[in-house]
């Protein structure tokens, strides 16, 4: 067995001797640093949206990762831009210096890539995966920084796919109890109020059969059903609970 294998080997005893989510996530992203990787990131993303419907990051711990949620970085994201328009296979690099603008707004793309070469990414491995429900897919994205390229490309596209479908396998979504790498501009966790709510919904009880059961106002349960699908980014209340079950925030 070689070093490159014993190395993946590593991962899964890593992984497998533990079942907190969180120290999961901590032991991915230390692991994938030892290997010269800069970042490891994670979304699940529904085939009929652009948006991934939860992310774990770990370029979340960087300065640069608020700049991109505050500027709206996200709508010019070259990854995402592939893989809406079919362009991202299964497994492939992205030379990040070389990324085309995204047309629809080529000045904020433009942006986006001064913002990466300043941090000093160079390229990106990108391997998709399964989902955890019909229709959903996970993409990870192994990102090198210049000076630790030589060391990635040696481990081989094989093992580079392995290790990403690991870390797919073993991640779980962000939830208050566990928010590291949480990408927060895609959604807000909810308060405890919201989330038995919408579990109350997600059993068909009707706002006066909740109300009933909580002691609150009708009144009140709708306030608590419209800030649920507001934090969830949701169109409906339908959707607020489809949204929350897929990013593991209820327990039902």
């Amino acid at each position: 067995m070689d070093r490159r294998t014993n190395r993946i080997a590593d991962l899964v005893a890593l992984l497998t001797s533990t079942t907190d989510s969180e120290e999961i996530w901590k032991r991915t992203v230390a692991f994938c640093r030892s290997l010269g990787l800069k970042d490891v990131n994670l979304a699940e993303v529904s085939s009929d949206d652009f948006y991934p419907i939860w992310a774990r990051l770990s370029m979340a711990e960087h300065e640069d990762h608020q700049e991109y949620i505050e500027g709206g970085f996200i709508d010019v994201d070259p990854i995402l831009h592939a893989r809406a328009d079919g362009s991202l296979g299964d497994a492939m690099r992205m030379d990040l210096h070389r990324i085309a603008p995204v047309p629809v707004d080529l000045k904020k793309s433009a942006e986006l890539k001064d913002m990466i070469v300043r941090g000093g990414y160079d390229e990106t491995v990108i391997v998709r995966a399964s989902g955890t429900q019909a229709g959903l897919d996970r993409t990870i994205v192994l990102l090198t920084e210049f000076q630790n390229a030589p060391a990635i490309h040696a481990l081989g596209a094989t093992q580079l796919k392995t290790l990403a479908n690991l870390v797919s396998a073993f991640t779980a979504p962000p939830t208050p109890n566990d928010p590291s790498g949480h990408f927060a501009s895609l959604y807000e966790f909810l308060s405890e109020r919201e989330h038995d709510i919408l579990c109350y919904l997600a059993n068909g009880l009707t706002n006066d059969q909740i109300a009933h059961r909580t002691g609150l106002a009708e009144v009140t349960v709708r306030f608590h059903i419209a800030n649920a699908r507001k934090k969830m980014r949701a169109r409906t209340r339908e959707q607020a609970v489809a949204l929350a079950v897929a990013r593991g925030l209820l327990r039902l």
